[in-house]
Order: C-alpha cells, then structure tokens, then sequence
C-alpha cells in the first residue's frame, strides 16, 4: 500500500552538523539553561493548518494505459496494483470474445461490453474517526492527555498508487507537562557539583521568572508550569577493577568518610514538591570508584525501564539531565571484572531504589541505550564537563546517525556543569 499525507513539518539547519554546533554554543548559556525548561511553541492561541479540504481521494492520471500490463503477469491483483485507474473485467470469456484487454479504465470495459457488477475496480475511502476539540490553556491535568492535533485518527482504505489527503490542524498545548529525572554522578570527584544540583528547583522558578521580561516576539516560548522533578545517583559496579576491593575501602572508598559505592539509586521519585528535590540532593552521600570512567549507562536504562519506580507520566514529555565529570562504561566492560551476562534491558530495582543486577549483568551498549530512549520517547540531555565533551558528542553523532534523537537539545547536550 502507498499513501502520501499532505502535511509537512521542516526543521531548517545549518549545511553541516558541525557548523551547527559552531552556531548554537554562541548562545548565552542562561539560554541554554533557560530553554531546558520551556516548550518550542507558536504564539498562545495560534494554530497551524495544512489549507486544504477536509478530506478528499486525488484524481487518479487519466489515459493511464492499462491494458499494456505484461501478459506474463496478467492477474486482477496485478492489474489493480498496476494503477489506481485500472479495473478488471472478471467476465469468463471476456478476453475470447472480443479480444480486448482485462485489464483497462473502467469506461473502456464498459464501452467493450463488461457488465457493471463483472468489474473489479476497489474503492480508496478516508474517513475521520476521531476529532476531538483541541486542549485550551489550563485544561491540561496531571494524567490527561493533552490533544495537540486534530483529527486525531483518520481511517483510509487505499488501493495501492492512489493518493489522499486531509485537513490536519496542530496546536501546541500551554502548560504541556513534562517529567525532569536528574542522573547525577556522586563519585568523589563530583562532591562541588551537589550544591549547584541542589539548587536546580529554585533554578526553575527563576526561568519562569525571566519569562516575564520577555518581548512580544519571545512569548513564542511558553515555560511550562506543568512540571515534575526526581533525582537518581549512580557510581559504578562494585567489582574489582571498578572499585578497591579492600574490605575498608568497600565500607568507605574516599580519603575522607562516604557511602559504600553501588550501581544507581532511585534517590527520590519524580514529584512538584522542588524543596524535597534539594533536601534529598544536600543529603545524598557521595561514594567511589578506582577507574575514570563509570557506570552511568545503567543508571539511564534502569531510569527510562523503572516506569513505577520513577514515576514517569504516560503523556508527560520525559527529560533526564545525565551529570557526570567522567566517561561511561559500556557493554563489554563488565568482562574485566567477570560479568559476561549481556544487560537484557528490564527493570531491577528493589524496595529502596537500589539496582540489583549490577554485578551480575554487564553494561548496556550504546545500542540498547538508544532503544531504551526510542521506546520511552524521552530526551536525554548530557551536563558534561568540558573534556568530556568530545566523547559524549560521538554518541550524540550515533543517535543522529539513527535519526531519532531532537536536533533542539543540541545546546543542552553539552552544557558545561562548571
């Protein structure tokens, strides 16, 4: 079957991705702060329509010739295929009689004496099943579904070359929700990183404060009020060579006293209370690890799979700050220390947040990592330090590659977390 939708949505780039990196890390970072928490959108109120009919089958080409259908596939399903002007004259005899073709227009079967009710000639039919009114500002609750286009579901019944097309119309809804879950890397080397983490809610507050002074022009971006914040830690597996193995390093693997090290922790699950948000973060021990990079990847997969644990909103747009000043392990790591059992991507967390598979199966892949985001259809935003950027810009390259990674967080990608 083929059909073709007369809409069509554009995001113009610059002629290279490189040059768009160039373009975007000229901004002014409280933009790139700022834009964390607002929703692309058009003016309040305004609607984007394709100008066409409500719904309608193009015309198909006429003249098309038919009846020139290679005999060595002379079938009323290869006639049907062959253009959605074509029909088949089923009439036993038809061919023997006159000797004109199966396979033509309907008005030539007709004119060659097939009877109505002998021609096979199946019918393209579109028809709306669903148009609901779109949602208005403040209509949004915490689990509905907020209706941003409109027909929501359209029926077609198409033959295969025929074409249709229907009116769609798209507004982007105010106060749209979103889920924030941020990953952050309590190693030791993070210990500064806590208090401006800690600060993030009252961060919030401030972007919607800003928005105030905001010209005509920027109303365009709309902050969404609509919002959820949780927080999550991660260190690394607690194997050697990952960790010290020494019993009194396994208690407290920093210079001075800190928590056991351990895979992720689902400190604190999403909610609107921000005050809880810096309390859990100012009371969450740092913890460590011997080698530079960690094991942050488990953390992502368990936080995008873990949907109770975490909470995520079914319609909520889903974002998660992953907050490191080190590499990532991923999958083939686990070997060093005798974990070949290959991440089979599902949830393992316990009653206290803790994942429990991690020493016993491997790192995810980069691969995994990227399915995990697809199926979830959350952002991923990397606050990375400044040499680490590189790095985490070839995975960013690798869901580019994939194409389904949103080109608009290129800026947040790499925003420098000092």
């Amino acid at each position: 079957m083929w059909g073709r939708v007369a809409v069509k949505f554009e995001l113009e780039v610059p002629c290279s991705l490189f040059q768009a990196f160039a373009l975007f890390n000229k901004a002014m970072d409280i933009f790139a702060i700022y834009s964390l928490f607002t929703v692309i959108t058009w003016t309040e109120g305004q609607e984007f329509s394709t100008d066409i009919v409500t719904s309608e089958v193009l015309e198909s080409k006429k003249d098309f010739p038919c009846y020139s259908l290679p005999r060595e596939n002379y079938t009323c399903s290869s006639c049907i295929q062959f253009h959605d002007s074509c029909a088949w004259c089923s009439k036993t005899g038809f061919d023997d009689e006159n000797q004109h073709p199966r396979c033509d227009s309907v008005e030539r079967l007709k004119e060659h004496g097939c009877p109505d009710y002998e021609i096979e000639n199946p019918k393209t039919i579109v028809s709306t099943t669903q148009n609901e009114e779109l949602t208005n500002a403040g209509d949004i609750e915490t689990e509905e579904e907020a209706i941003q286009l409109r027909p929501q579901r359209v029926s077609v019944r198409i033959r295969p070359k025929a074409r249709v097309r229907f009116n769609v119309t798209y507004r982007q809804a105010v106060d749209y929700p979103v889920d924030l879950y941020y990953l952050m890397d309590l190693s030791y080397s993070m210990k500064d990183d806590k208090q401006k983490l800690s600060e993030l809610g009252d961060l919030l507050g401030i972007c919607y404060f800003l928005s105030m002074f905001l010209n005509e022009a920027e109303r365009m971006r709309a902050i969404t009020k609509n919002f959820r914040l949780g927080f999550g830690s991660f260190i690394d597996k607690k194997l050697m060579p990952f960790v010290d193995p020494r019993p009194e390093k396994q208690l407290s693997p920093c210079p001075e006293q800190c928590a056991q090290p351990y895979g992720f922790k689902n400190q604190m699950s999403l909610t609107k209370d921000t005050n809880r948000f810096s309390k859990e973060v100012d009371e969450a021990e740092i913890s460590g690890n011997l080698d530079a990079p960690e094991g942050g990847f488990d953390a992502v997969v368990q936080a995008l799979t873990c949907n109770d644990s975490i909470g995520w909103r079914e319609r909520a747009r889903k974002m998660i700050v992953f907050s490191t000043d080190a590499g990532f392990h991923y999958a083939g790591d686990g070997r060093m220390a005798g974990v070949v059992v290959p991440n089979d991507g599902q949830c393992h967390l316990d009653d206290k947040g803790y994942y429990t598979k991690s020493l016993e199966q491997d790192y995810p892949s980069i691969a995994l990592l990227h399915q995990k985001i697809k199926e979830r259809k959350a952002n991923l935003i990397f606050a990375v330090t400044e040499k680490n950027k590189e790095l985490y810009r070839q995975v960013f390259f690798y869901f580019i590659l994939c194409n389904k990674f949103h080109l608009w967080l290129i800026k947040c990608l790499f925003f420098d977390i000092h």
